[in-house]
């Protein structure tokens, strides 16, 4: 997530305010998440990031 290097965090550090484990960061950074991401999961971390959640879907539809 380029969110997480503009904010100087580490996927811990982000596990921790996101109240999720490090490991599920890592696998959502890399697209390997396997389980559905909930929009509670989703509004935690955008949270965590100072952002707003809806963020999170404008970054999916530039990637297209």
């Amino acid at each position: 997530m380029q969110v997480i290097e503009k904010k100087n965090l580490t996927q811990q550090e982000l596990a921790d305010k996101a109240h999720i484990s490090r490991s599920s960061i890592g696998k959502i950074e890399c697209g390997n998440y396997n389980r559905n991401i909930s929009l509670s999961m989703l509004i935690d971390i955008a949270n965590a990031l100072g952002i707003h959640f809806t963020a999170f879907f404008s970054f999916m539809k530039n990637r297209k």
